[in-house]
């Protein structure tokens, strides 16, 4: 059984398939199962971007609104900006920690069985989507609130890239099939042979039709934490209307 079939089986809620393949497999079998894995399927690249030098600003944030009275004096904008610093920074931290377990996959002993390595991968950078998508919500939500200051709106530009009709779409349809699968898994009404997890492959992360590339998710978690550092350090001025 190959490892592809293996993860097809475990994911498919088919009770015709009512195996565990790693329980049944020798130690002998995994290690070949490990070792062979399809490089167009499954593997994920080996040089994904770091993006530890961008540092968290939910910290940062707390303390530059209790010692400068930072933040906006609106309490639904105050709230819509806490929760997109705190967004990003999760995203930003479940992307590291998915590059973290792939590094970790292509690092590991050659004889030891790393489907662990890519589970948990997959769970980080399910995560990722989930906490960008919203901290898109959010910060789009903050640009448009009648009560925000004029000039803490204005860190948010329009024109920012995770805005754009077809990335925000390839977001939301990403998170959704992942749902909708999901659903589908707890109904008991999942086709036989279909996955529901996002799968970290060469290109990007894939579940069913959709992808997002690497390159694409790195540029926008980057482009965000530039606006979400605005916003942390965001003070209103001096004489700007209390709400």
């Amino acid at each position: 059984m190959s490892l592809a079939q293996a993860i097809s089986i475990a994911g498919s809620g088919s009770s015709k398939h009512n195996i565990d393949p790693y329980a049944t497999a020798t130690c002998q079998e995994l290690t070949i199962m490990s070792n062979t894995i399809p490089s167009r399927n499954l593997l994920p690249p080996t040089d994904l971007p770091d993006l530890s030098k961008l540092r968290p600003w939910s910290e940062w944030a707390a303390i530059v609104r209790a010692i400068v009275g930072g933040g906006s004096r609106d309490r639904t904008a105050y709230v819509l900006l806490t929760n997109s610093v705190r967004l990003l920074d999760a995203a930003i931290g479940d992307y590291q920690l998915g590059r973290s377990e792939v590094l970790n996959f292509h690092a590991r002993d050659p004889q030891e069985f790393a489907i662990g390595y890519i589970t948990r991968a997959t769970t980080h950078f399910e995560s990722c989507v989930w906490h960008l998508e919203r901290f898109i919500k959010h910060a789009r939500a903050l640009r448009s609130l009648k009560g925000a200051e004029p000039e803490l709106k204005a860190l948010i530009s329009k024109n920012l890239n995770f805005f754009a009709q077809d990335a925000e779409h390839s977001i939301t349809r990403l998170r959704h099939t992942l749902s909708h699968l999901e659903k589908a898994a707890l109904s008991g009404e999942l086709s036989a042979g279909t996955s529901i997890a996002l799968l970290p492959l060469e290109e990007g992360l894939q579940i069913s039709t959709h992808v997002i590339g690497w390159q694409q998710l790195v540029d926008w978690l980057t482009e965000a934490h530039a606006c979400v550092g605005l916003l942390a350090n965001f003070r209103p001025t001096v004489n700007a209307n209390k709400t």
